[in-house]
Parts: C-alpha cells; sequence; structure tokens
C-alpha cells in the first residue's frame, strides 16, 4: 500500500475534460494513443497562431509585391517589342521614300512656293 501511496503522490494520475477540437492526437485503429501527448499552455498556441498569421501576411505581400514586378517586367518588354517595330515601320518607310523614283513634275512641284498659281498661269 505504501508503494501506491508514494505512486501516487509522485506521479499522480489527472484527468482532463477537453473540448472537441482542442485534442490533437493521432488515432490509430480508432484507439488514440496518450502516451506521448504533452499539455501545452493556450498562450502558447495562441502566440504561435499569431506569428503564423503575421508570416502568412508578409509571405503574401511579397508574392504581391513579385507579381507586380512581373507585371512591370513583361509590360516593359511589351512596349519595348512595339517600339522596336515602330522603328521597323519607319525604317521601311525612309526606305520607300529613298527608292522612289521623282519625276520632273513631281521635281517642279517641290521646289516652287506656288505651284498652283504657276500652273494657272502657264494654262
Amino acid at each position: 500500500i505504501r508503494e501506491n501511496i508514494i505512486k501516487f503522490q509522485a506521479d499522480p494520475v489527472v484527468h482532463l475534460f477537453m473540448k472537441q477540437g482542442q485534442v490533437e492526437v493521432q488515432t490509430g485503429n480508432f484507439i488514440p494513443d496518450y502516451s506521448n501527448c504533452v499539455l501545452i499552455d493556450r498562450s502558447v498556441v495562441e502566440d504561435l497562431n499569431r506569428t503564423i498569421k503575421a508570416l502568412g501576411k508578409q509571405k503574401i505581400s511579397s508574392m504581391v509585391k513579385t507579381k507586380d514586378i512581373h507585371k512591370d517586367i513583361a509590360h516593359k518588354e511589351w512596349q519595348q517589342k512595339k517600339m522596336q517595330m515602330q522603328t521597323d515601320d519607319l525604317n521601311h518607310k525612309i526606305r520607300d521614300i529613298q527608292m522612289m523614283r521623282v519625276s520632273r513634275e513631281m521635281q517642279a512641284y517641290l521646289s516652287e512656293t506656288d505651284y498652283d498659281n504657276n500652273l494657272s498661269k502657264q494654262i
């Protein structure tokens, strides 16, 4: 009897009634094994949850910044391609103008300031 009394004084059995969802124990064959359980104060869990939420917000913020940066890069690449195409188009127009044959009549029109008046005098 003394051994049992000493055992219960040194290692008492405590029964805890907890709400469903507050116990996180892996169950095997529908028989929970409580041999590896540890009782943790609620404030510790809540502090850990707050830390996790804060880190989650930071990660989401950095992901949004990364998304915006990628969006800006894609927009800049599009603008660069657009400008390159415009440059190519203008170069083709310059080449077309340079290769165009200019007749004497066109030269006269371009060299005179009042071509219409001179044309009416000739008629």
